[in-house]
């Protein structure tokens, strides 16, 4: 009886030397550190890849805009947290890895988009991107040295990923020979939107847009801006697309999109309500000067409070529980 009681007297006085060294001026036993502040805008959480692909280098006829295109569209995705595959005056080979490798960092639960800039024709109702090793454009080169844009589309389909973006700015008028000229049409043909997906236009099927006398197409000069706008759904984005361009061409081009996305809305990019982070920001506050103003806290001290059965915490102290390790 007299070992236990002894035993007690001790660690009693071990715990009031500890609280003493923890209350003595200029002595941090405890530092809250706060943290960085979160970004006001943030981009959804799901796992972004984007395939950018810009062709102007035509030996045939060559544009002025794509490339330039394609790298303004590559900042923006890479500033929503795409992880972006980037070619530019791409050959038909360079074209096809690429969209291998596309396929290959797509999946479950991802967000995939395809980005093309570039010559595009459409031939007995398909869709194809013309490839900048075309030299003398045919029939057989189209069908079988160009790349549809519906092999693109069925890999992205393969991958399973949760949602498909298309974004075509490449419906340019028909650059083709005249025996060709008479079987091409101009612009592209109209594809209906898989389950989860939305393909985006430059114009209206069958149409021609316009490669634009700036650094910029008139459509994607509009697109790289409205995409990064926040707290707008992706369908939003290409209306405000469609107005923007459709005022800038006099109504000469009209933008299209064929969507069957559903369930919640898509957000590129999002901000946090300014209440919300408020209100976040003040938790935090309480937070820390809750824990700060704990006086006698240190996570060992609590840890042997605890081992030696007074379960009678004080509520800094139950605060101040929940930083320390397990």
């Amino acid at each position: 009886m007299n070992t236990k009681r002894l035993y007690l007297t001790l660690t009693t006085i071990i715990l009031l030397l500890m609280l003493f060294a923890c209350n003595e001026p200029k002595r941090k036993c405890f530092e809250v550190i706060p943290e960085t502040p979160p970004e006001q805008t943030q981009t959804i959480s799901k796992k972004r890849v984007a395939l950018i692909i810009g062709n102007a280098d035509y030996k045939f006829a060559p544009l002025n805009n794509p490339v330039n295109d394609a790298e303004d569209m590559k900042t923006s995705l890479s500033k929503l947290g795409f992880d972006v595959i980037f070619l530019k005056n791409a050959s038909y080979e360079s074209m096809e890895i690429g969209i291998k490798k596309f396929k290959k960092k797509l999946g479950d639960d991802k967000i995939g988009l395809f980005y093309f800039s570039g010559r595009g024709v459409q031939y007995e109702g398909m869709n194809y991107m013309i490839p900048t090793d075309i030299s003398d454009p045919t029939i057989s080169e189209i069908k079988f040295r160009s790349i549809p844009i519906e092999y693109v589309l069925s890999n992205m389909e393969e991958a399973n990923n949760q949602v498909n973006i298309i974004i075509l700015d490449a419906c340019s008028n028909n650059p083709f020979k005249n025996g060709t000229k008479n079987v091409v049409r101009k612009g592209l043909a109209q594809i209906t939107a898989p389950s989860g997906s939305l393909i985006a236009y430059a114009t209206s099927p069958g149409e021609v847009a316009e490669d634009g006398v700036g650094r910029n197409s008139p459509y994607t000069k509009y697109l790289k801006k409205f995409i990064l706008e926040p707290n707008l759904p992706i369908e939003i984005v290409f209306k405000k697309v469609r107005k923007a361009v459709m005022q800038e061409t006099k109504k000469r081009q009209t933008p299209w999109e064929s969507s069957s996305l559903y369930g919640d809305d898509i957000y590129l990019a999002k901000t946090i309500d300014e209440k919300d982070r408020r209100r976040r920001q003040q938790e935090q506050i309480q937070e820390e000067q809750t824990v700060s103003s704990c006086k006698n806290c240190n996570c060992e001290q609590i840890r042997r409070i605890k081992s030696m059965g007074f379960s009678n915490l004080t509520p800094q102290q139950q605060e101040f529980k929940k930083t320390c390790p397990i």
